[in-house]
C-alpha cells in the first residue's frame, strides 16, 4: 500500500471511531431526554481532538481532497465556539446534539470506502452502505441540520448573538453542507 493510501486508510479508521463515539453520544443524549448536559461538554474535547488530528494527519492529501480540509477547519471553528460557551447554553447544546447525530452518516460512508478498498466496490453490501449513507446524510445533515439552524436563528437569535463566533461558524457549516450535497 502506498503512503497516501496508508494515510487515507488510517484517516478512515480514526474517522469511523469518531463517528461511532460522537453519534452514539448524540443518541445517548437524546434518549436521556437531554437531562445531563455534562455529556455534551465532555464530548467536545474529543471532537476537537479528532478534527485537529485528522486535519494534520491528512495534510499530504489537502490538494487532492480540498473539501476535507475545509470541512475540518470549519468543524474546528464550530467546536471551539461551542467550547467557549457556558455549559447548558441552549444554542451550542442544540447544535452539538445535531453535529454529533450527523456523524452517524459517516459510519456508512466509511464502511462503503473500506468495502471498496477491499475489492467489494460493486457488492450489495457496498450499495446498501451507500444508500444508508445518503439517507442518513440527507436526513441528519440537510433536513435536520437546516431545521435546527432555522429554529435557533428564529427563536434564540439574541442568545446566539452572545455566543460569539458560533453564529458565523454555523452559517459556514450550513453553506458547506449545501456545497457537499449539491
Amino acid at each position: 500500500m502506498d503512503s497516501k493510501r496508508q494515510v487515507r486508510f488510517a484517516s478512515y479508521v480514526v474517522s469511523l471511531v469518531h463517528a461511532v463515539v460522537s453519534g452514539g453520544t448524540g443518541i445517548r443524549w437524546m434518549l436521556s431526554n437531554r437531562q445531563n448536559p455534562s455529556i455534551m461538554w465532555r464530548i467536545m474535547p474529543f471532537m476537537m481532538g479528532y478534527f485537529i488530528s485528522d486535519t494534520w494527519s491528512t495534510r499530504t492529501l489537502w490538494r487532492e481532497y480540498p473539501i476535507d480540509l475545509v470541512h475540518h477547519i470549519v468543524a474546528c471553528w464550530m467546536v471551539s465556539s461551542w467550547m467557549r460557551c457556558r455549559p447548558g447554553f441552549l444554542p451550542p447544546t442544540t447544535f452539538a446534539e445535531c453535529a454529533m447525530i450527523t456523524e452517524l452518516s459517516t459510519i456508512f460512508l466509511n464502511i462503503a470506502w473500506f468495502l471498496k478498498e477491499a475489492g467489494y466496490g460493486s457488492s450489495i453490501a457496498t450499495r446498501i452502505s451507500m444508500i444508508l449513507f445518503a439517507l442518513v446524510f440527507i436526513g441528519t445533515r440537510i433536513v435536520w441540520g437546516t431545521a435546527v439552524t432555522y429554529k435557533v436563528h428564529i427563536h434564540h437569535f439574541q442568545l446566539l448573538l452572545k455566543s460569539g463566533h458560533l453564529l458565523y461558524a454555523l452559517y459556514g457549516v450550513m453553506l458547506m453542507q449545501c456545497k457537499c450535497s449539491g
